[in-house]
């Protein structure tokens, strides 16, 4: 099977360039940099084998497809993303620390 096409909404974008934008001012441009790059190189692999993540239960109906992995080289940070179809939706991409449960069940889940 084709790689699936990958998903990235604005929002989501924006996330990730948050993310590398604290990861920059706290330990370099460098390794901001590689994280980008890792994330991308994660969503490529995702998108040629998409059942590699963990199915996650989370209660809101926007999310119950929804699987998780963890970024190449940076174990702490997780993707979430759906496969359906020919597409890879990216839905987020956080570090593990945050509370998930409040992050994704609440009355308006990062979608």
């Amino acid at each position: 099977m084709a790689p699936r096409r990958i998903v990235l909404t604005p929002a989501e974008e924006r996330e990730l360039d948050s993310a590398a934008d604290r990861l920059a001012v706290a330990e370099g441009v460098g390794l901001a940099l590689r994280f980008i790059a890792s994330a991308a190189s994660t969503f490529g692999r995702l998108s040629e084998r998409p059942w590699l993540g963990r199915r996650r239960s989370f209660e809101h109906h926007q999310l119950r497809d929804v699987r998780s992995w963890r970024v190449k080289g940076f174990d702490n940070w997780l993707v979430f993303y759906r496969a359906s179809g020919d597409e890879l939706t990216i839905v987020s991409v956080v570090h593990g620390a945050r509370d998930l449960d409040a992050l994704f069940d609440g009355p308006d889940p990062q979608n």
